[in-house]
């Protein structure tokens, strides 16, 4: 998972690695959910979470593996999503009104892999250093 981007009231959230931190689990099958927090323009800070769930079983696709073409992943466009977006305040607390909170039954769901250890947990964090490099090409825009 790299970005998510939420176009709400006129107003664009941007949750990415190099403006704050991002998280998910990935279930064998089931449910996917993703955190993030991110400092905006301006020094507001939010959060997102992003959970999608699926109760069908789903259809065994081939992917490319090193053997090849094989049932490898299952896919569905069954799934549930939910989309959660709040405010921060400067502690890093939910302010108590949730800006957005959607759902849809239209959602495409995916695994692939082994699973054998469990979910697939992971945190993604820059380094202060890589994230300031990460911005060039943006504020390098922004001068011209």
């Amino acid at each position: 998972l790299g970005l998510v981007g939420i176009h709400y009231n006129s107003k664009f959230y941007e949750f990415v690695p190099w403006t704050g931190e991002m998280g998910w689990e990935v279930n064998e099958w089931g449910r996917w959910k993703f955190n993030a927090r991110s400092k905006m323009s301006g020094g507001v800070s939010y959060e997102c979470e992003v959970l999608a769930t699926c109760d069908v079983p789903g259809t065994t696709i081939r992917a490319p593996t090193t053997d090849g073409m094989q049932f490898f992943c299952r896919d569905s466009l069954d799934g549930v999503v939910n989309l959660s977006l709040w405010e921060l305040d400067q502690d890093g607390q939910r302010i108590k009104a949730i800006i957005l909170n959607a759902t849809s039954n239209s959602c495409g769901v995916e695994v692939g892999g082994d699973y054998s250890d469990g979910p697939w947990q992971a945190t993604s964090r820059m380094s202060r250093v890589l994230k300031s490099l990460v911005k060039i090409p943006y504020l390098r825009r922004k001068l011209r």
